[in-house]
């Protein structure tokens, strides 16, 4: 069968076909000789190719001498098992490459194989990619060609390049998994520490170990190798997590390191890591309080974070020396356009975190602005809120002192315009009753949706004076109906200008039935001079609500309204308040004691609620730009919190609230670094920025490494982006000083190098070495077969073509050449030389024309 390794030449022949026949008209005769002379040349450069088969079988074995084959299997039994199956078959040719960083070949092509080299050490890698570079270079091109992959499957993300390059090869690689499917190994996943700490403050090292059976193990703990800390540990089957509380007295930098040890541990390469932390004097915290009257800087002290105090949001160039801003006490309507890019550009582009403490002080009258879109939270009603936000309830007096003219108008028509104009202010959503009550009551209107409030207005209009007073039958009439609705607010409002009839009866139960209702409110206008305040204050306080006196009649509508627009927009919800959320933990969630109320907000996708009552958010969070904000819907002044600051655990609830907005990032003056690291190299990158956000370009940037002071050239390669990268340092924590000489400011970055990847997972990859075989045509190999897997695989040998056709196109072109040059060939006379010669057109002499006189022009016939 011919191959061709470039068919696009064949692409040419009709051009050269047209050529021929149209540019050479006078060598048509010779066109087929022409064009196959071409078109030998044009099958020449298309290289074509004979395809052989060689029926000789040739392997190539890749065997994996990684550190995590080499604990799990001795190379003994390796040479073992390939010796056995080379003995086999003696009939094909074999050859041996030992990989693990680098690739070997142990034994060429056809040669005896002897033994696996013995290394000094255990290479922490398994170059699987460079193995199968070197296998292909071995086998020969007319073979039937395969691979055996002798691994245990684990190797570090050079599985589709090896795969890739024996696929274009067309090279089956067959599998002969090797190691432990379930290692007893024992490793230390992650030690995570702060970078920078505040001298004399405490702060938390986090250690989380790996194991694959419960154990004991040994759990130290060292700071610059002085051991502060050791521990005998039971260990889960899965990640068990510990946690140790330091504390550093001199500024500098310690370096902590972790180490879990068991018996018959099977890797002690992954049972230590170590971070660096550096000690500082500077605060990381900023707290703007203008009231002072915040808990905020107690709980601080008493989780030892430092911070700073200020009364106002500063300009942005303070705020990017600290990572943290706590914000409470200050009202939302007082922030500034100023203020509010301020905080928004520290958050977004400087990767700060904000945490906002509001209360009823810092939200009342905030109609929304700028700071609401960097919020978690949203004061209004999302469009798809299933329940209603109000419902209330109108307790209307109707007895006869509500027949007198106050400047000639009845009180009952005044108070008919007060509750309209108060109706007219609520959203067509909220559940409105109207009951007036006499003697006895009547619903004049049955709680529903408020919609264009016709139907109410024409139910105001049947409100007429007459009878007393009795106003207790309709109020427990009007708290059963709440009960059973669906709101978040619950109001009941009583209009009266009189003294109740049943004023004297011990109503004690009703109103210890209103009390108990803790999401029903209850306001009351008293109207007139002498008004029954005794009965309608006992009323209020048994309703939390608030109690007012109209003394003037016509200033009710304007009262009812003031009423409403604040029932309306409602952000506070009060009464005793349970907390529940994901922020507490087992002992705070069984004592936290009840808030006496709370901002009512909704939560933004995609925030977390952090702690909730009900469905509504009390604390939230999210992630924005580089930052986070994190939202408490609480004071934290003792208006709502009384009982939550005299709880001893509110210490540690704020210091977990406050770290949800730890930069992921650490900032500092507009420099944020970050580290990336692989086997073999470190990027440091520092993305800058300027005080007003923006790209800090060609800025004089310098950097060191510690320990070791080694400098390292930033280079720019995008806008605001310094780059450096240099060779991964050996296992332990390293830290890296930034500064800007242009711009004098300057951050720090600490980072650990773990142990090796080849330490890091545990027990044999099946599905990995499944993969191989099945994506190459291989196989996983039973132990000790070998050809009923691979025997089909056949390769064929290409033998080029390319001399033939160029000699084929060289003997046509001579034979051409020949004919053209031949003295046989006939050349065509033209007519003028072929009359001068006289010849006629079919090649015989021409005969003659005479006349017969001399002056006859018109010719005659000829004589014989």
């Amino acid at each position: 069968m011919i191959r061709f390794a470039a068919p696009l030449f064949f692409l040419a022949l009709p051009a050269v076909g047209f050529a021929l026949w149209f540019l050479f008209p006078r060598h048509r005769s010779q066109f087929a000789l022409r064009f196959a002379a071409v078109a030998a040349v044009a099958i020449a450069l298309a290289e074509p190719q004979l395809a052989v088969r060689d029926d000789q079988d040739y392997a190539v074995f890749l065997v994996d001498r990684s550190a995590s084959v080499r604990r799990t299997v001795r190379d003994i039994d390796t040479e073992r098992h390939l010796k056995d199956v080379m003995g086999q078959f003696p009939e094909w040719q074999f050859g041996v490459i030992s990989f693990a960083k680098d690739a070997t070949a142990v034994t060429a092509m056809g040669d005896p194989f002897l033994e696996l080299p013995v290394e000094q050490r255990s290479d922490a890698a398994s170059r699987f990619d460079k193995a199968v570079d070197l296998g292909l270079a071995m086998l020969p091109s007319n073979g039937a060609n395969r691979l055996v992959l002798v691994s245990d499957g684990l190797l570090h993300g050079t599985t589709l390049t090896g795969v890739t390059t024996a696929q274009l090869a067309g090279v089956p690689i067959s599998v002969i998994p090797v190691g432990q499917e379930r290692s007893n190994d024992t490793r230390l996943v992650s030690f995570a520490a702060p970078s920078e700490v505040t001298a004399d403050r405490p702060f938390e090292l986090r250690i989380e170990i790996l194991s694959q059976q419960e154990t004991y193990a040994a759990l130290a703990l060292y700071r610059d190798d002085e051991l502060v800390a050791y521990d005998e540990v039971l260990l889960a089957e899965g990640t068990s997590a510990y946690a140790y509380h330091e504390s550093l007295e001199e500024r500098g930098f310690s370096e902590y390191t972790a180490v879990v040890k068991r018996a018959e541990d099977l890797f002690p390469e992954n049972d230590a890591r170590s971070v660096l932390v550096q000690t500082s004097d500077r605060p990381s915290v900023l707290v703007v309080d203008p009231s002072s009257g915040s808990a905020i800087p107690s709980l601080l002290d008493a989780a030892g974070i430092a911070y700073a105090l200020e009364s106002s949001i500063p300009d942005l160039t303070v705020l990017s020396s600290y990572r943290q801003l706590i914000v409470a006490g200050l009202p939302l309507t007082d922030l500034t356009a100023a203020d509010t890019t301020a905080i928004e550009q520290f958050v977004e582009n400087l990767g700060g975190g904000l945490l906002v403490v509001q209360g009823e002080t810092e939200v009342r009258g905030f109609g929304g602005g700028p700071i609401d879109a960097l919020l978690p939270v949203s004061f209004t009603t999302p469009e798809k809120e299933r329940d209603p936000s109000l419902a209330i309830v109108y307790l209307l007096d109707r007895s006869k002192s509500m027949s007198e003219l106050v400047e000639m108008r009845a009180k009952i028509r005044i108070m008919r315009e007060a509750a309209a104009a108060s109706v007219f202010l609520l959203p067509s959503d909220a559940l409105v009753g109207l009951v007036g009550f006499d003697d006895d009551f009547d619903w004049l209107f049955p709680i529903q949706s408020v919609g264009d409030a016709t139907a109410i207005y024409s139910a105001l209009q049947s409100l007429r004076a007459g009878g007393g007073t009795r106003i207790f039958a309709a109020l427990n009439e009007a708290i059963d109906t709440l009960i059973d609705t669906v709101a978040r607010v619950k109001h009941i409002l009583v209009v009266s200008d009189g003294k109740a009839s049943d004023a004297e009866t011990d109503h004690s139960a009703l109103l210890a039935k209103l009390a108990a209702e803790e999401n029903i409110t209850l306001s009351a206008i008293a109207l007139g001079d002498e008004p029954n305040l005794l009965l309608l204050g006992a009323l209020v306080e048994a309703g939390r609500g608030t109690l007012y006196h109209v003394v003037d009649f016509l200033a009710l509508p304007q009262a009812t309204m003031e009423i409403t627009q604040h029932l309306g927009r409602s952000r506070f919800i009060t009464g005793t308040i349970n907390v529940t959320g994901s922020l507490l933990d087992e002992e705070a969630e069984s004592s936290i004691p009840a808030l006496s109320g709370y901002v009512l907000t909704y939560p933004r996708s995609p925030s977390t609620v952090l702690l909730a009552a009900g469905d509504d958010p009390v604390a939230a969070t999210w992630r924005t730009g580089l930052g986070s904000v994190t939202v408490l819907n609480a004071d934290l002044s003792g208006v709502w919190t009384e009982e939550w600051l005299a709880w001893p655990h509110l210490s540690a609830l704020f210091e977990r609230l406050l770290a949800t907005t730890r930069p992921l990032i650490p900032a500092s003056a507009g420099l944020l670094p970050s580290v990336s690291l692989d086997q073999e190299t470190v990027t440091f990158v520092v993305d800058a920025r300027s005080a007003t956000g923006g790209f800090a370009n060609f800025l004089d940037i310098q950097a060191k490494l510690l320990p070791g002071d080694a400098d390292m050239d930033l280079v720019q390669v995008a806008p605001g982006v310094y780059r450096a990268r240099f060779a991964t340092p050996e296992e332990g924590g390293y830290a890296i000083n930034v500064f800007d000489s242009s711009g004098e400011r300057s951050a720090r970055y600490s980072f650990s190098v773990p142990y090796a990847t080849e330490y890091e997972a545990i027990g044999r990859d099946d599905a990995t070495l499944r993969q191989i075989a099945e994506s190459t045509g291989g196989t996983v190999l039973p132990e000790g077969s070998l050809d009923a897997a691979v025997r089909p695989a056949r390769a064929v040998a290409a033998k080029p073509l390319f001399w033939a056709f160029l000699v084929v196109a060289l003997l046509l072109l001579l034979v051409d050449i020949a004919l053209r040059k031949s003295k046989f060939r006939r050349v065509p006379i033209p007519r003028r030389e072929r009359r001068a010669q006289g010849v006629d057109q079919s090649g015989l002499p021409a005969t003659p024309l005479t006349s017969s006189r001399s002056g006859d022009r018109t010719g005659s016939s000829p004589h014989p």
